[in-house]
C-alpha cells in the first residue's frame, strides 16, 4: 500500500462538487473526445458536445481550450448560464458580443455601446452576424474558436433564438467561398439534440459541424484516478475496477466514489474490493439516496426525466421497456435522444442500456412504476394495471371516464403501453355506443309500430260509431233492430278503443322505460366522475355526487307515489332503487372528506387565523380586506384595513384583539368587533407575518427585509433576529412561548428559543414557505409551500406527513385552539378547513373468539350471531347485547332467521339443529344425522327449514321440527343451502365443486359445474333470478336461475366465506378481512377492509340498510349505508359556506335551495351578476337578478335597469373586482 504525502493527498482531493475540475488537477482523465474536439477546432471545424448534465462538459472545454491558446489558436469562452433567461432578446445579444470583446480584449480598439447603438436599425441577430464579420475578423489574426456553453438555456428563453443558430450556419457555409470564414469556428456545449436549437421546423435544421461523443471513462483511461486509491488499497487497479462496475466510468458518479473511498475511515481488504465498494455504494449512494444526494446527480436525472409533463410519460414507458427487456435497439429517434440527455441510459454496441448498476438500483422497476402511475390520474391508474395483468376488456375505460382519460392524454407524448390501452377504450366504447344506437333504434321502431297500430284502431273504432250513428238516423222503422246493431257496434268500439289504450299505454311505458334506463346511465357515469374528481378536489367530487344524488332522488320520487311499488315506512326501499352508485360515492366522499371550501372573495387569501376558543376565524386577502367567518364558514362581517395586500393576521391569547400585517410597513390592531384600537409602525418595509405568543405578552413580526422583531404587550421593540432567510413569509409561537418557527422564502423553517438563539433548520422542500403553524399542545408544526403542500412536523423537526391541498399556493395554515381544525388559505382564493378522516364502521366485540355465521330478522332489528365458543348472541341495531344463548352445538356453523323473525335455527358441529325464539329460548332440538351442519335456512315464508351437511346430504324440515325429505345431494360435503325470496327453488353447494337446485318438494331441477374448486358460499338476488356463488379459487360467479352463467367476477380474494344481496349489491368477504361490493351487472362498487382477520360471514338487513360482518377476531361491524335524502342533506349542511359564496352551483343543486341559505346568497349572485353586467353579458345579468330577488324579497330594483348602467362602467379584471385606470 502507498503512503501519500499531504501534498500528494490534497491533490487528489476528487471532485465532486460538480462544475469544471481546476487546469492541474491531476484527477483529470483524459478521453478519447479530448483529441477528437482539439484535432476538429485546429482544423476550424465546427463542434457540439451535446451530452447530459455532469459527464465532464465544462472540464473537457476548460483543457481544450489551454490545448488550444498553447499552439497559438485564439479562444473566446462564452457561458450562457452568466447571461441568464430573465433577459430581453436586446440584452441577450449584446452580452454574447461583449463577452467576446472582453475575452478577447477588443474593448481597448471597441467600444461597445456605440458600436451597438449604431447599428440600431439592424436586428439584434444581423448585428451580431455583422460583429463577427466586420470586427472579430479584422481584428483578431490567426484561427479563432468561440467555445459557448450551456447551449441548452436558448430553449428557455422568452423569445427565439433560431436567427443566432442560423448566423453560425451562416458562417460555416461562407467557408466555402470567403477564407477569412476559415478561421472562425465554434463548439457548442449543453445538454440538448442539435435538432432542438433551431425550434423553427420550417427553416433548415441545425444540422452541421461534427459531434463529439462524450463517453464515460474506461479502465485504460482512470489510471489517473487509481492512483488516489493506493492509500486505500494495496491493489488499487482491482478497486478502480471494483468502482467502474458500479459507475459505468460516469465522470461525477466515478468521481464521488472515489472521494467516498478516501474519506472512509477503514482500509480496504485486499480481495474483498467488490464487496466492499458494493457494500459503500450501497451504503452511501444507493440507500435513502433522496437524502444522501449532495450535490445534487440523481435528482438531476429525475427531474430531466419527469420534467414536462407533455413528454415525461413516453420518457418513462421507453425507459421502462429498457428496464423490463435490458436494452432495445437504438434507433436515434427524438425520444431515445432526449432520453439519453437525461444521463439515465447510453448508447453501446447499437443498443440502449441503462448506463449503470447505480441507476439500475435506483430508478429499477418499482420505481418506473410509481413514477408512471403518478402521471396517471388515480381512477386511469387502476384500470390500466388490471388491464395488463389481466387482459380483459372489463377493465378498459368507459364513458365519462374514457373522455376524461382523453382529455388527460391530449397534448402528451404517451407511452407505447397506455397508447394501446387508450385505442383499446376507444374501440370497446365504439363498439358498445354503436350497440346503444342499435337498441335503441329497434326500441323506436317498436314503439313506432305500436303507436301506428294504435292509432289505426281507434280509427277503425271511430269509424265504426259514425257508421252505426249514420244506420240510425237513416232508418228508424228498423229502431229495434238498428238499437240492437248499435249496442253490438257500440261494444265493439269500446273494445277497439280498450285495446288501443292499452297499447298506447304500453307504448308510453316502454318510452317511460328508455327515458329512465337513459337517466340511470348518466347517473352511474356522475358517480364514478364524482369519485375520480374527489381524488385531486374534494369540493368538486362532492358537487358531482349530490348532482347524480339528486337526479336519483327524482326518479325515486317519481317511482314512489305507484300503485306498483312497496314502500317500507312511506318511502322506497333502498333494494327497489334502480341504481346504488350515487349513495356509494356520497357515503364514501362525505365519510372521507377532509376539508370545507369557502371562496373567500377576497383574491389571494394570504393569512388565516384562528381566535383562541376556535370559533371565529380571520383571514387576509389580495383586495385589502379582512373577513370573520364562524367555524361553520359563514361570514360575520368584512372589514377595510388600507394596509393594501394584508398579509398576515394574528389573534391574541384571549380572542379580543387581532393583529394585521401589510403592504405599508405597520401592523395594526382590532377588537373583535371590528373596532381599530392601534397602529405600530414596524419600519420593515413589508410585514408579511405577525403572531403573539399564548401569553399574549410578546409578538413577533416577521418582514421583508429577513428580520423578526420581536415587541411587547405595550407596542416596544424587545429584539431582532436576523434569520438570512431571505422574505421571512410566516413566523408562529408554540404554546408555551419559548420557541418560534419562522419559515423563509428560501424554502428553510428555523426554530428560535425566546432570547433569539438558533434551535434548528429544516429543509422543507416546499419552495417559499408561506406559512408556518404549531398545533395547540405544541407538539405538531404545519407549514404551507409554494407547491401547494402543507407538511407536520414534530417538535425536534422530524417530518411526519405531507399532502397536497391542490390550492396552488399555500399562503397560509392555522390551527383551532384544540388542534382538530386546521385551516388553509391559498392561491385560487379559497380558505379550506381541514379534518380528520372519518370512519364509517361501527364495531362492537362479541367476546365469542371467531364469528362463523350472522343473521339479520326480517325487519332488520335483531343481528344473530353464532361464535366458535358454541354461543350466539342477539343484538339491536346500535350493537347493544339482548341475550346470550349457550348452544352447546360446539362451533356454531350456521344461524338463520326465519321470515317473521320469531324463529331462529342454528346448525353445529355436534350435528345438531336447533330453534330459537326471539326472547333466547330453546323451542326444539333435531338431530340432524348430517355430520357437522354446515348451512342452515328458512324458505322465504318461514315454513321450511333447509340443512346442508358434512355427509353430503341436503334435508328439509317443517317449522315444528319434523322432517320433511332427505335429499341424498351426493356433493361430497354441503357447505351452502340457501332459499330463493319466493321460498320455490333450492340452491346447494359443497366440495363437489358443483350446484343443484331443488324445488320446494325435494324435485332436482338443474345441476351443473360452478369450475371454482369447491363452492363455499351462495346467495340468492332478492327476486329470486341471480345466484352468486363464492369459490375456494377467489371467484364470485353470478348464475341464472336455469343455470346459465351471466358473469365471473374477479374478486381476487383467494377463498370466498360469504356473500350477500341487497337488492342490486352483492357483499362478497374472503379471509383476509376485505369486503367487496359488486353490481349485478358485475361491476366492483366499493372494497371495505374490516380488519377482522378472516371475514366468516357477512349479511345485509332486508331493507338494505346495515351490512353486518363476522370476524375471526371475535368482532361484528356494522356498514350502514345512509339513506340518500340523509347523504344529499349532509352534502348540503357540508357545502353551505361554499354555496353561499358560490350561487353557480347553488343553482344547479336545488335541493340545497333551502329557506335560511338563500337569502345570504342572493347577495353574492347580484355580485357575480354585476361582474356579468360589466362585463357585457347583459342576458346572464339580468337573469343572475331576477333569480337572486327569489331569494331574498328585500333585493327591490330594477334587473334591466341595473344590467344596462353597469355596462357602461369601466370593465373588470379577472377576480371580478373593477379596474380604475
Amino acid at each position: 500500500m502507498t503512503d501519500l504525502s499531504p501534498a500528494a493527498y490534497y491533490a487528489y482531493n476528487y471532485q465532486s462538487e460538480g462544475g469544471a475540475l481546476q487546469i492541474d488537477s491531476p484527477t483529470y482523465v483524459t478521453r478519447k473526445a479530448d483529441d477528437e474536439l482539439f484535432e476538429a477546432l485546429k482544423a476550424g471545424q465546427l463542434c457540439y458536445v451535446l451530452n447530459a448534465r455532469q459527464m465532464g462538459k465544462s472540464s473537457l472545454k476548460v483543457r481544450t481550450i489551454q490545448r488550444l491558446q498553447s499552439i497559438k489558436v485564439t479562444c473566446a469562452a462564452v457561458d450562457l448560464q452568466g447571461i441568464g433567461t430573465s433577459v430581453t432578446e436586446e440584452q441577450w445579444y449584446f452580452s454574447i458580443i461583449n463577452r467576446i470583446a472582453r475575452s478577447l480584449q477588443l474593448r481597448r480598439q471597441f467600444n461597445v455601446n456605440h458600436w451597438w447603438a449604431e447599428y440600431n436599425l439592424l436586428s439584434y441577430g444581423q448585428r451580431f452576424g455583422l460583429f463577427l464579420e466586420t470586427v472579430l475578423l479584422p481584428a483578431v489574426s490567426g484561427v479563432i474558436a468561440i467555445l459557448i456553453d450551456e447551449v441548452d438555456l436558448t430553449l428557455s428563453l422568452p423569445f427565439s433564438t433560431d436567427d443566432f443558430f442560423g448566423i453560425l450556419r451562416e458562417c460555416y457555409n461562407r467557408r466555402a467561398d470567403e477564407v477569412e470564414f476559415r478561421r472562425l469556428t465554434f463548439a457548442l456545449f449543453g445538454v440538448a439534440a442539435p435538432s432542438d436549437l433551431i425550434q423553427n421546423k420550417q427553416i433548415t435544421p441545425f444540422n452541421i459541424g461534427q459531434p463529439i461523443d462524450l463517453m464515460g471513462f474506461q479502465f485504460s483511461e482512470a489510471q489517473p484516478l487509481a492512483q488516489g486509491l493506493a492509500a486505500k488499497s494495496s491493489n488499487p487497479e482491482a478497486l478502480m475496477q471494483a468502482v467502474l462496475d458500479w459507475t459505468g466510468g460516469q465522470p461525477f458518479l466515478t468521481q464521488k466514489v472515489c472521494k467516498l473511498i478516501v474519506r472512509a475511515e477503514d482500509e480496504v481488504p485486499a480481495g474483498q474490493e467488490s464487496q466492499w465498494i458494493e457494500a459503500l455504494v450501497q451504503a452511501r449512494i444507493i440507500e435513502n439516496w433522496e437524502a444522501q444526494d449532495t450535490p445534487e446527480h440523481l435528482k438531476t436525472i429525475r427531474e430531466r426525466l419527469l420534467s414536462g409533463e407533455q413528454r415525461s410519460g413516453l420518457l418513462l414507458g421507453l425507459y421502462q421497456q429498457i428496464v423490463k427487456q435490458g436494452e432495445i435497439p437504438a434507433t436515434d429517434s427524438s425520444e431515445q435522444v432526449a432520453l439519453r440527455l437525461t444521463g439515465l441510459v447510453v448508447k453501446r454496441n447499437e443498443r440502449l442500456q441503462v448506463y449503470n448498476r447505480i441507476y439500475q438500483h435506483v430508478f429499477d422497476h418499482a420505481w418506473v412504476e410509481a413514477e408512471l402511475a403518478k402521471l396517471r390520474p388515480a381512477y386511469y391508474r387502476v384500470a390500466i394495471a388490471e388491464w395488463r395483468r389481466s387482459g380483459d376488456e372489463s377493465h378498459l375505460l368507459r364513458g365519462e371516464a374514457l373522455k376524461d382519460a382523453m382529455l388527460w392524454s391530449d397534448g402528451k407524448q404517451l407511452s407505447d403501453e397506455d397508447s394501446r390501452f387508450l385505442r383499446a377504450s376507444q374501440e370497446a366504447e365504439t363498439r358498445k355506443v354503436e350497440q346503444l344506437l342499435a337498441a335503441e333504434a329497434e326500441a323506436n321502431q317498436i314503439l313506432k309500430a305500436a303507436r301506428q297500430q294504435a292509432e289505426t284502431e281507434l280509427e277503425t273504432a271511430n269509424q265504426q260509431l259514425l257508421e252505426t250513428e249514420r244506420r240510425v238516423q237513416h232508418n228508424r222503422k228498423t229502431l229495434t233492430i238498428t238499437s240492437a246493431l248499435a249496442l253490438a257496434a257500440a261494444a265493439l268500439a269500446v273494445g277497439a278503443f280498450s285495446l288501443a289504450g292499452n297499447r298506447l299505454s304500453m307504448a308510453r311505458d316502454a318510452t317511460a322505460t328508455l327515458v329512465e334506463a337513459r337517466a340511470v346511465t348518466q347517473i352511474e357515469r356522475l358517480s364514478t366522475l364524482a369519485l375520480r374528481q374527489f381524488e385531486k378536489d374534494q369540493i368538486l367530487g362532492l358537487l358531482t355526487a349530490m348532482q347524480a344524488g339528486q337526479q336519483l332522488q327524482a326518479i325515486i320520487d317519481q317511482r314512489s307515489p305507484s300503485a306498483a311499488t312497496a314502500l317500507v315506512g312511506k318511502q322506497l326501499p333502498l333494494t327497489e332503487y334502480p341504481t346504488f352508485s350515487p349513495i356509494y360515492s356520497l357515503n364514501h366522499i362525505i365519510n372521507n372528506i377532509q376539508y370545507r371550501s369557502i371562496p373567500a372573495r377576497q383574491g389571494i387569501v394570504h393569512s388565516v387565523s384562528w381566535a383562541g376558543d376556535g370559533q371565529t376565524l380571520a383571514t387576509g386577502g389580495d383586495d385589502g380586506s379582512l373577513k370573520f367567518w364562524n367555524r361553520d364558514g359563514e361570514l360575520l362581517y368584512t372589514l377595510d384595513t388600507q394596509q393594501g395586500i394584508v398579509h398576515s393576521v394574528s389573534w391574541a391569547k384571549d380572542g379580543q384583539t387581532l393583529v394585521t400585517g401589510g403592504d405599508y410597513g405597520n401592523v395594526k390592531f382590532w377588537s373583535r368587533d371590528g373596532k381599530l384600537l392601534y397602529t405600530l409602525d414596524t419600519q420593515q418595509s413589508i410585514v408579511h407575518s405577525v403572531s403573539w405568543t399564548k401569553d399574549g405578552q410578546t409578538l413577533a413580526t416577521g418582514g421583508a427585509d429577513g428580520r423578526v422583531k420581536l415587541w411587547n404587550h405595550h407596542r416596544e421593540q424587545l429584539r431582532i433576529l436576523d434569520t438570512q432567510q431571505g422574505i421571512v413569509h410566516s413566523v408562529s409561537w408554540i404554546k408555551d412561548g419559548q420557541t418560534l418557527a419562522t419559515g423563509g422564502a428560501d424554502g428553510s423553517v428555523k426554530f428560535w428559543n425566546r432570547d433569539g438563539e438558533l434551535l434548528h433548520t429544516l429543509d422543507a422542500q416546499q419552495g417559499v414557505v408561506h406559512s408556518v403553524s404549531w398545533a395547540g399542545d405544541g407538539q405538531i408544526l404545519a407549514t404551507g409551500g409554494a407547491d401547494g403542500s402543507v407538511k407536520y412536523w414534530n417538535r425536534n423537526g422530524e417530518l411526519l406527513h405531507t399532502f397536497d391541498t391542490e390550492q396552488g399556493v399555500v399562503h397560509s395554515v392555522s390551527w383551532t385552539g384544540d388542534g382538530q381544525i386546521l385551516a388553509t388559505g391559498g392561491e385560487g382564493g379559497a380558505v379550506q378547513l381541514w379534518t380528520q378522516n372519518r370512519q364509517s364502521l361501527y364495531t362492537f366485540d362479541t367476546q365469542q373468539s371467531s364469528v362463523w355465521s350472522i343473521s339479520w330478522t326480517g325487519d332488520g332489528q335483531i343481528l344473530a350471531t353464532g361464535g366458535a365458543d358454541g354461543s350466539v348472541k342477539f343484538w339491536n341495531r346500535d350493537g347493544k347485547l339482548l341475550h346470550t344463548l349457550n348452544t352447546q352445538q360446539g362451533i356454531v356453523h350456521s344461524v338463520s332467521w326465519a321470515g317473521d323473525g320469531q324463529i331462529l335455527a342454528t346448525g353445529g358441529a355436534d350435528g345438531s339443529v336447533k330453534f330459537w325464539n326471539r326472547d333466547g329460548e330453546l323451542l326444539h332440538t333435531l338431530d340432524a344425522q348430517q355430520g357437522v351442519v354446515h348451512s342452515v335456512s328458512w324458505a322465504g315464508d318461514g315454513q321450511i327449514l333447509a340443512t346442508g351437511g358434512a355427509d353430503g346430504s341436503v334435508k328439509l324440515w317443517s317449522r315444528n321440527g319434523q322432517l320433511l325429505h332427505a335429499l341424498d345431494a351426493q356433493q361430497r360435503s354441503v357447505y351452502s343451502v340457501i332459499w330463493t325470496g319466493d321460498s320455490q327453488i333450492l340452491a346447494s353447494s359443497g366440495a363437489d365443486d358443483r350446484i343443484k337446485l331443488w324445488s320446494r318438494n325435494g324435485q332436482l331441477l338443474h345441476a351443473f359445474d360452478a369450475q371454482q374448486s369447491s363452492v363455499w358460499s351462495m346467495s340468492w338476488a332478492g327476486d329470486g333470478q341471480t345466484l352468486a356463488t363464492g369459490g375456494a379459487d377467489g371467484s364470485v360467479k353470478l348464475w341464472s336461475r336455469s343455470g346459465e352463467l351471466i358473469h365471473t367476477l374477479d374478486a381476487q380474494q383467494s377463498s370466498i366465506w360469504s356473500m350477500s344481496w341487497a337488492g342490486q349489491i352483492l357483499a362478497v368477504v374472503k379471509a383476509d378481512g376485505s369486503v367487496k361490493l359488486w353490481s349485478r351487472s358485475g361491476e366492483l362498487l366499493h372494497t371495505l377492509d374490516t380488519q377482522q382477520g378472516i371475514v366468516y360471514s357477512v349479511s345485509w338487513t332486508g331493507d338494505g340498510q346495515t351490512l353486518a360482518t363476522g370476524g375471526a377476531d371475535g368482532s361484528v361491524k356494522l356498514l350502514t349505508v345512509n339513506k340518500l335524502e340523509r347523504m344529499l342533506e349532509q352534502g348540503c349542511n357540508w357545502l353551505r359556506s361554499y354555496l353561499i359564496a358560490s350561487p353557480t352551483d347553488l343553482q344547479k343543486l336545488t335541493i340545497c335551495q333551502i329557506p335560511d341559505l338563500l337569502p345570504a346568497a342572493a347577495f353574492n349572485l347580484v355580485a357575480d351578476s354585476d361582474t356579468l353586467a360589466r362585463q357585457g353579458n347583459l342576458k346572464a345579468a339580468i337573469q343572475g337578478y331576477k333569480i337572486a330577488q327569489t331569494w331574498n324579497s328585500s333585493l327591490r330594483f330594477d334587473p334591466a335597469g341595473r344590467a344596462n348602467q353597469l355596462a357602461q362602467e369601466p370593465c373588470c379584471n379577472s377576480q371580478g373586482q373593477t379596474n380604475h385606470e
